[in-house]
């Protein structure tokens, strides 16, 4: 039996709004849904480290990370850390092929969106719009 991946993600905020992907009808783990920017942590990587590369990998930015806002064990035994992102350089594209589009969205918006990758986002994307947004 392999080890329990570690899993990071990203919520880029820009003007009160958050960018979201909507992953490929092609993956395997919730497809054609709506997710925040992120993946697999690697070996001999940090979750933030990770968190910086996977941002590079999907959206083609290079990204400066701000606070952590979630941290939860998942059901693998894994970790998966959600970080927020404030500052970063370059303009968001699609850069591989884990998304098929990329939408801003207030966080009243994404939580009303009904294709999300995780239910758990909900209490996430509230807590973003509850508090300051840089």
């Amino acid at each position: 039996m392999g080890v329990a991946a570690d899993l990071v993600g990203a919520v880029l905020v820009r003007d009160s709004r958050i960018l979201l992907g909507r992953r490929s009808p092609t993956k395997s783990s919730a497809p054609s849904c709506w997710d925040v920017i992120g993946g697999q942590v690697e070996p001999g990587e940090t979750f933030e480290e990770a968190c910086v590369r996977e941002i590079a990998e999907e959206i083609a930015v290079h990204a400066e990370l701000d606070d952590e806002l979630l941290r939860t064990r998942l059901p693998s035994g894994g970790e998966y850390r959600i970080f927020r992102v404030t500052r970063w350089s370059g303009d968001s594209i699609l850069a591989n092929d884990e998304h098929s589009e990329l939408g801003w969205f207030s966080p009243d918006e994404a939580c009303r969106l009904r294709s999300l990758a995780a239910t758990e986002y909900v209490t996430l994307f509230a807590k973003i719009a509850a508090g300051p947004i840089a």
